[in-house]
């Protein structure tokens, strides 16, 4: 099948740059995704040419998956080869992102090692709002918002695409954040069984409520690896970072700033990111600013902590520190809080 997609980007694209989004171009944007994947073979036919855009993935074997078996017997003769999964995938790793919907939509052969490679990085969370019907949202002030629950149905779809995520990329304030983080709410399953393979997280935007509704969703078992740059941060988003030590026990690196945070905002959100790094008993890099005498002594107490970057005043710590966490190897410091 065909690639459809073109330079000029999409429907969704366009929208993205206007100021308000009418029910109009929220139907085109849902004819667009029906053009790019149509479900020659799938049973999910309201979705699965919903995965809309995605950004170019790293190759890279799935963690810990079994991979599905191929169909001894096909109804038409097959290429030998392509009764192979681990060819099957490295075709898959090939092909242009754009083009693995329409790859998915081929036969069932296909479809989930192509969902796998174009769902795993996610350079935005715009396609976990975008893959969805366009009839669940709808535009109010400029702004886009849910007006209709998901079904049963429609949960089951998108926790099969959010289970081949691994990583998520946030760099920008985005409008689909707010119907996100409603989304979130809404959601019958646990948050590990909706993204039960994630490992790195980057979350280079907002702070806000709706933020935390969805970080409360994405702080699952499996994370590795946690960015967190934002300007300022809600009592509801600090809430939730203050769970991090529990609900992402096997967290390694956590990499926390608030560039433009004032010295009294940061001794406010201290005794959260305290609490959270306590917990953290797996953590081997750490960014952080100085969380006071109670978030240091918490430091003294990652014994698998080999890297500690932070802020002017950590250095009193100095020889300290270096003392009580036996594997550090590497201690850097800052003056005014590095940006």
């Amino acid at each position: 099948m065909a690639d459809v997609s073109d330079d000029r980007g999409s429907v969704a694209d366009q929208i993205d740059d206007s100021e308000e989004t009418s029910p109009v171009e929220l139907n085109a944007v849902a004819r667009e995704n029906a053009l790019r994947v149509e479900p020659a073979v799938s049973d999910d036919k309201s979705l699965i040419e919903a995965p809309s855009r995605a950004s170019p993935f790293v190759n890279e074997t799935p963690v810990n998956e079994t991979p599905p078996s191929v169909d001894p017997s096909p109804s038409v003769t097959m290429h030998l080869a392509l009764q192979n999964f681990d060819i099957i995938c490295t075709i898959c790793l090939y092909v242009h992102y754009r083009s693995l919907p329409a790859l998915a939509s081929t036969c069932r052969i296909f479809e989930r090692p192509a969902l796998d490679v174009l769902w795993r990085n996610l350079q935005s969370v715009e396609p976990l709002v975008k893959c969805l019907p366009s009839d669940l949202f709808d535009n109010e002030q400029g702004c886009m918002v849910l007006v209709k629950p998901l079904d049963a149905r429609t949960w089951g779809i998108l926790c099969k695409y959010t289970s081949c995520v691994h990583s998520i990329t946030q760099s920008n304030r985005s409008a689909v954040i707010e119907p996100l983080g409603s989304l979130m709410l809404s959601c019958p399953s646990a948050p590990a069984s909706l993204f039960p393979n994630l490992r790195r997280l980057k979350w280079h935007t907002n702070g806000t409520h709706c933020a935390a509704e969805f970080l409360r969703m994405a702080f699952v078992p499996t994370l590795l690896s946690l960015e967190i740059q934002i300007s300022s941060a809600s009592p509801k988003f600090l809430s939730v970072l203050s769970s991090l030590g529990v609900l992402c026990p096997q967290l390694q690196m956590l990499d926390m700033r608030f560039p433009s945070a004032t010295h009294d905002s940061l001794r406010k959100t201290s005794p959260f990111v305290a609490q959270a790094i306590s917990q953290l008993h797996c953590l081997e890099e750490l960014f952080v600013w100085d969380l006071g005498d109670q978030g240091n002594k918490h430091l003294m107490q990652l014994q698998t902590l080999q890297t500690l970057v932070g802020l002017e005043n950590i250095s009193s710590l100095g020889k300290t520190v270096t003392l009580a966490i036996p594997r550090l190897s590497r201690f850097v410091f800052f003056g005014p809080f590095h940006r």
